[in-house]
């Protein structure tokens, strides 16, 4: 009798925990500081990849020339060059 007990309580545990790993599985773990982060990077008028604002045009340049471990905004293409810098003589514009 009391190891039938015992039997039937292990289960019963066993089963409200496997239940509560479920749920915990099953809904997302997602604050609302994370979530208003994530909001804040997605919208940074600041990130290149994400140009947003008022005015969306970049600064741009119509010459370059090489720069390590830099990135420039080329008027030609209007894209991100990497290892890049404007020269010299390069004017600025926008794209």
């Amino acid at each position: 009798m009391k190891k039938t007990l015992i039997g039937c309580a292990s289960v019963a545990f066993a089963a409200a925990l496997g239940l509560g790993v479920y749920a915990l599985q099953k809904s997302p773990i997602e604050s609302d500081l994370m979530r208003q982060n994530i909001e804040a990077l997605a919208n940074d008028p600041n990130n290149p990849a994400n140009p947003v604002g008022v005015d969306d045009k970049q600064d741009c340049w119509d010459t370059i020339t090489t720069g390590v471990a830099q990135k420039t905004m080329f008027c030609g293409t209007c894209g991100w060059i990497d290892n890049s810098k404007p020269s010299t003589w390069a004017s600025k514009g926008k794209c």
